[in-house]
């Protein structure tokens, strides 16, 4: 009996142990999930940053490329009110022509001028219109 005793007694303080040893395991295993969780959990949060810096990013682009066609049409603004200037210069000097031609006393308002092939700027709808009448 004593020697079932010693048996039973060493059966209990292996079972101890082999509890031990399973408690430490299973913390360690805890930690190492966790250690897991907060490495997911840190990834998540870089791809998020990462895909907020892309969409800014992004934004940035489409702003540098509509800055740049601004300029780009700021341009072709200057170059058309440059052509409008000259034009401009050249209908007042027709019109200096005609009336030096036609003399101050001959101006009657209804008279036809040799202008009258020049639209009217109200009846076009682009500046293309005016330029390639």
């Amino acid at each position: 009996m004593v020697k079932n005793s010693k048996q039973t007694t060493q059966n209990i303080d292996k079972i101890k142990n082999s509890t031990r040893e399973f408690d430490i395991l299973f913390q360690e295993i805890i930690k190492i999930t966790q250690s897991i969780e907060e490495c997911s959990k840190k990834v998540n949060d870089l791809d998020k940053n990462l895909t907020e810096k892309l969409v800014l990013k992004n934004r940035n682009d489409v702003f540098l490329f509509e800055q740049r066609e601004m300029k780009s049409l700021h341009g072709e603004e200057e170059k058309y009110q440059g052509k409008i200037k000259d034009l401009k210069a050249q209908i007042r000097d027709i019109q200096l022509k005609e009336t030096i031609a036609n003399g101050p006393e001959k101006k009657n308002p209804t008279q036809v001028s040799s202008l009258k092939d020049i639209k009217p700027i109200q009846s076009l709808n682009t500046l293309d219109d005016f330029f390639n009448s």
